[in-house]
């Protein structure tokens, strides 16, 4: 009998990114996830998040489930990997639940019942993908959980990926994006980069945008724009608009073409950003 994700369900127990705007794809449940040779093979939630920005994978993301569940690919047998899980009851202290807390606090209250049923009640870990989500990290408090040393030797503690707020749900279909910004096509923007400064969005978000990177500049005068675009993310706290802006950001295009009115200089060779002179 696979497990079940629902809440009622759940019982009580015993150089990291952060502050990323992700998509869960390829889903699943492994039975005996090694951490890359670092610990015990133990059961985990997998998904190999993207960047919804860049469009680059981030990594295959792990949450820990417990001891005692098996992967399963058909809700019956135990498997490597798989669709579903076999096992006991989820304990809520786990890494796996502190993520499905972070999803269910993040629906609003008038649609929590229909979406909490969509996204966890078929039980398949596969009904995550597709959704996207501001992710950041959240601390671990768990009994008998021993603070992780650095090489350096200072103690850090223990984190996991959790969802801020959510961007898009798995049924939704896909924002197109504007030409001229990341996943609009480097072809058609470079044909016609001109074009980026009218096809992006326009009034508020554009000079909130200027605003944005100008108040970013007046601390850190140059910047790489990997390292502006990090920086204007973490001021903006509505998620549509801050995608918007990131895009924008993000874009070598789009700098160019608004470098004069925005106040700024981008140097397209060495991927730099400074106050114009």
């Amino acid at each position: 009998m696979p497990v079940s994700f629902m809440p009622e369900s759940w019982v009580d127990g015993g150089g990291l990114w952060s502050n990323r705007d992700a998509r869960f794809t390829n889903t699943r449940f492994i039975s005996d996830w090694d951490y890359k040779g670092k610990a015990n093979p133990s059961p985990v939630l997998a998904s190999d998040l993207v960047d919804i920005i860049t469009g680059e994978e981030i990594e295959t993301q792990v949450w820990s489930i417990g001891s005692g569940f098996a992967a399963s690919a058909d809700g019956k047998k135990a498997s490597q990997t798989g669709d579903w899980l076999l096992g006991g009851a989820l304990i809520k202290s786990s890494n796996i639940l502190i993520l499905f807390e972070s999803i269910l606090e993040a629906i609003p209250d008038d649609k929590k019942d229909e979406y909490v049923e969509k996204l966890l009640g078929s039980s398949k870990a596969s009904a995550l993908d597709g959704l996207e989500a501001h992710m950041i990290r959240k601390k671990i408090v768990r009994e008998g959980l021993v603070k992780k040393a650095r090489p350096d030797g200072k103690v850090y503690d223990a984190t996991t990926p959790v969802v801020d707020s959510i961007i898009k749900y798995p049924w939704e279909k896909a924002k197109k994006a504007p030409p001229g910004t990341v996943g609009g096509g480097k072809a058609a923007a470079a044909a016609d980069a001109p074009a980026a400064k009218s096809a992006a969005p326009t009034g508020d978000v554009v000079t909130k945008t200027y605003m944005l990177i100008g108040q970013v500049l007046a601390e850190n005068p140059t910047m790489s724009r990997d390292g502006l675009n990090k920086a204007v993310f973490k001021l903006v706290k509505v998620p549509k608009e801050r995608m918007e802006i990131a895009k924008l950001v993000y874009s070598p295009e789009w700098l160019t073409a608004n470098a004069e009115d925005g106040g700024f200089a981008y140097d397209e060779e060495g991927d730099m950003v400074t106050v114009a002179e």
